[in-house]
C-alpha cells in the first residue's frame, strides 16, 4: 500500500504555500493567504472562513472563480486548524470572533468592507461576526454567504471539563500519525463530504490531510471543541446585511431539523437555496453551480 510523503511543517512557523502569511494576535498566529483579483481593478473583497478540521485549501475552487470575477480574497485558518496556532496549555485564550473582527478591520485598507464567507463551522463563526455588528457604529461586513453552516453546540460544562482535563488531546495526537499517511483514508473523507467519486478520485488527499500533521493537532482540536460556541438560531432574523444561505440535500453533518430552523429564521429577504444532490462540501465538487448562485446574489446587491 502506497504511503503519502509526510507534510514537512510541524509547527506554525513554516510557510506551507508561496503566499502564506501570519497574523499575530496575543499568543496566536493565524495563517492566512491573500489571492488578488485577476482584473485590473478589484470590485470587492472576500474574507473566507473554513470549517472544522479544514484549512485554506478548502476554498481553492471558489477562490479561482472569485478572483476571476474581480474579487480579492483573504482566506484564514481558524485557531487549532490549518497552519494556525493550536490552543493548548500556555495559550491565553481569545475568542475567535475577537481575532477575526480585528483582522478584518486591519486588512480593510480601502474601507469598503468585506463579503464574509463561512462554510460549516466557519459559517457558525461568520454568523456570530455578522450578528455582533448589528447596531454597531463601525461595520466591516457588507454581505454574508453561508455554505452548509454548522451550528456549533454549546456543550455542557461536564463535557467541556472532560475535553480539557482528560487525555483526549494527547490521545488524538497519538492516533493521527497512524491515519495521515494513507491517501485512501482522505479520499474516503472527500467522498463522504461530496458524494462525488469522479471529483474525489482526482482530488489531492492533502486538501484534507496535510494540515492535520501540524504539531499538537489533537490537543488543539480537543480544546476548540471544549470552548466552541454558536449563535442562537432565534436571533438570525436580526441579521441586517444581505444573506445567502445554501444547503446540501445530502449533507451528513447539518442535521435536517437544524437546517430547517436556520432556513425559517433567516431574514425574509435572504437568498436561500437547497442543492438536493449536494453533500456537506458541495462548493468543492459543484463549484460552478455554487458560484453561479453566489454571483447572482452579489450582483443583485450591488457587490459585483
Amino acid at each position: 500500500m502506497k504511503k503519502a510523503v509526510p507534510f514537512p511543517f510541524e509547527t506554525v512557523s513554516g510557510n506551507p504555500f508561496p503566499n502564506s502569511e501570519y497574523y499575530t494576535y496575543g499568543d496566536y498566529k493565524l495563517h492566512y493567504r491573500v489571492d488578488p483579483a485577476k482584473t485590473v481593478t478589484p470590485v470587492a473583497k472576500a474574507f473566507l472562513i473554513h470549517g472544522f478540521a479544514c484549512n485554506t485549501r478548502f476554498y481553492d475552487e471558489m477562490v479561482e472563480r472569485l478572483t476571476a470575477a474581480g474579487i480579492s480574497c483573504l482566506r484564514v485558518d481558524l485557531p487549532d486548524f490549518g497552519f494556525s496556532t493550536r490552543e493548548k496549555k500556555g495559550i491565553r485564550y481569545v475568542p475567535q470572533t475577537d481575532m477575526l473582527r480585528q483582522m478584518m478591520k486591519d486588512f480593510d485598507e480601502d474601507g469598503k468592507g468585506w463579503i464574509l464567507f463561512g462554510h460549516s463551522m466557519g459559517g457558525s463563526v461568520a454568523m456570530q461576526l455578522a450578528l455582533a455588528e448589528v447596531g454597531a457604529a463601525e461595520k466591516e461586513i457588507d454581505a454574508l454567504v453561508l455554505y452548509a453552516p454548522l451550528m456549533m453546540a454549546n456543550i455542557p460544562g461536564s463535557v467541556r471539563d472532560f475535553m480539557l482535563k482528560a487525555p483526549v488531546g494527547p490521545l488524538l495526537d497519538f492516533i493521527l500519525p497512524f491515519l495521515t499517511p494513507y491517501d485512501f483514508i482522505w479520499k474516503a473523507v472527500g467522498l463522504l463530504m461530496t458524494f462525488d467519486w469522479k471529483y474525489t478520485k482526482q482530488m489531492e488527499a492533502g486538501v484534507y490531510r496535510d494540515a492535520l500533521q501540524v504539531k499538537d493537532m489533537g490537543r488543539g482540536m480537543a480544546y476548540m471543541t471544549a470552548v466552541c460556541s454558536r449563535p442562537d438560531i432565534s436571533t438570525l432574523g436580526g441579521l441586517t446585511v444581505p444573506v445567502q444561505l445554501i444547503l446540501g440535500g445530502r449533507d451528513l453533518f447539518v442535521m435536517p431539523n437544524v437546517a430547517y430552523k436556520m432556513w425559517k429564521q433567516m431574514p425574509g429577504n435572504a437568498d436561500k437555496h437547497l442543492f438536493l444532490s449536494g453533500g456537506h462540501c458541495f462548493l468543492q465538487n459543484q463549484a460552478d453551480r455554487t458560484w453561479n448562485a453566489t454571483k447572482t446574489f452579489l450582483s443583485k446587491n450591488g457587490l459585483l
